[in-house]
């Protein structure tokens, strides 16, 4: 399933999303320099945020992954590494 798909049918209304991808060392939080790493469900299924661009990338599932920042109620999401 996709990240846009899987928003769509999981995620309700006005949730944070952080996306992460899994590496050797566990999972690694997907970040753009000078840009939030969380965002509204909304703005990315509406193409509203540079989180957008993953839309096709395969769901891996949820990983319940404790942040010390500010967006630590965030919804986790892992995604397919990007090659």
């Amino acid at each position: 399933m996709t990240l846009y798909e899987f928003i769509k049918k999981f995620v309700r209304p006005n949730s944070l999303i952080k996306l992460w991808q899994h590496d050797i060392e566990g999972y690694k939080l997907i970040q753009e320099e000078g840009q939030s790493n969380a965002c509204m469900e909304w703005k990315i299924l509406s193409n509203k945020a540079w989180q957008c661009k993953y839309n096709d990338s395969k769901v891996l599932g949820v990983k319940d992954i404790v942040c010390d920042d500010f967006y630590r109620e965030a919804i986790n999401i892992v995604i397919e590494q990007i090659k």
